[in-house]
């Protein structure tokens, strides 16, 4: 069996829609907000995409979005014209935000499979980038709106010599751990809590190329 967050997410939601779209592969139509929202991700995709750590002007982005957009699940014109003209504000505040600390990333759209108790979890990485200084920062895109009772939060990596081992002395002293250890573009890492619950990660980094910024 393989799952991801997206298909764990739908049966927590509808175990009957989950049957309809996971098991019976019934055919469904695109919605707007889906278009929308993959419409920002490959727009995001060739702005990071880029030899040379210079960022596209905010015009260039949204020219990316245009070249970009999905025309597809949307009401009549007008809907999508709303849509659009909602991606462009929100490619202009994150142009405001993003270009001057413009950095060329790790990684984009990385996949990974992890095993948990044999089942296996997909996902996809939208982008990570190098922490000036050693470590690195998983970033991940969200289109649609956070739900109130979320609030903001943070997970904190900690450098170690052997992910493998650090978690298992976690074990013995008490830990568990969220997901086991696996290797990304990044290092090996783990998602554990300690004895408390707090959460966090643990990464044995591979070493940065030489000149990386």
């Amino acid at each position: 069996m393989r799952l991801s967050y997206s298909s764990i997410n739908t049966y927590e939601t509808c175990p009957a829609k989950f049957k309809f779209q996971y098991e019976d592969r019934v055919p469904q139509a695109r919605s707007a907000a889906l278009s929308f929202g993959d419409s920002l991700h490959r727009a995001l995709y060739l702005f990071h995409n880029r030899p040379v750590p210079v960022p596209p002007s905010v015009g260039e982005l949204h020219d990316m979005l245009e070249a970009s957009w999905v025309s597809e699940g949307f009401g009549d014109a007008s809907e999508e014209q709303t849509y659009r003209d909602h991606g462009r504000q929100v490619l202009s505040q994150y142009h405001r935000e993003s270009a001057a600390a413009y950095r060329i990333p790790a990684a984009l759209e990385f996949r990974f499979t992890i095993e948990v108790e044999g089942v296996a979890i997909s996902g996809v990485i939208d982008r990570m980038d190098r922490i000036p200084g050693g470590g690195y920062e998983i970033v991940d895109y969200k289109t649609g709106r956070v739900p109130d009772e979320v609030p903001a939060n943070w997970l904190v990596y900690f450098a170690v010599d052997d992910t493998d081992a650090t978690v298992a002395r976690l074990k013995e002293l008490g830990g568990s751990v969220n997901m086991e250890p696996m290797d990304i573009v990044a290092g090996r890492f783990a998602v554990v809590s300690d004895p408390f619950g707090a959460v966090f990660a643990v990464i044995k980094p591979n070493p940065m190329e030489e000149g990386a910024a």
